[in-house]
């Protein structure tokens, strides 16, 4: 039910793509590139830290690879929906406003943030989450200095090599020598 990458399921499911979005949990990191780019960003906590780690990993010249072989279950969600509803709103409207703040240029920002906004502005009349979406609002267009002093917006090439991949370029694989692993036969730099 979480597929975010920029292919449509039936054309990926069951085979190797480049992407710029993981699963939180069905992933695995290389340690260099974990350490390099400084892990999971704890100011998120929690909704939106994959897509931040991921631009991370992008900019710092590492490729996203989606595995069709790595799969994971979730287990089913028990408790108050509509009091957890409204935080994980807020949490998830928050974080996006945050991650603009921290890598996109105003030019990409504005647009990033209007849809996400009056969706969110939508979904919080009708569930009944005003405070909580104009807290979020407040919150992510204030962010505080932990957030504002991490702003490394990403340049054109990041961005450019986002594009080709949503723009499905796959990659072909051919097994490495020791037979029992695959490796992508090109990266997507130009």
């Amino acid at each position: 039910s979480h597929w975010w990458h920029p292919v449509r399921i039936e054309e990926g499911k069951d085979r190797l793509f480049w992407t710029d979005f993981f699963p939180e949990g069905a992933v695995f990191f290389r340690a260099e590139a974990i350490r390099k780019v400084g892990g999971y960003d704890e100011v998120l906590f929690q909704y939106c830290e994959d897509q931040d780690l991921a631009f991370r990993f992008t900019r710092d010249g590492y490729d996203l690879l989606y595995c069709p072989t790595l799969t994971c279950g979730e287990l089913p969600f028990q408790g108050n929906v509509s009091r957890k509803s409204a935080r994980i709103n807020y949490l998830t409207l928050r974080n996006k406003i945050w991650i603009a703040w921290k890598h996109y240029p105003l030019r990409r920002a504005v647009p990033y943030l209007a849809g996400r906004i009056m969706v969110s502005a939508f979904r919080s009349m009708r569930h009944g989450w005003l405070m909580p979406y104009i807290r979020a609002v407040r919150d992510g267009l204030f962010a505080p200095a932990s957030v504002r002093s991490q702003r490394r917006v990403l340049d054109k090439a990041v961005w450019e090599k986002i594009q080709r991949i949503h723009r499905k370029q796959y990659c072909d694989v051919e097994p490495r020598s020791t037979g029992s692993a695959i490796a992508p036969t090109h990266s997507l730099q130009p």
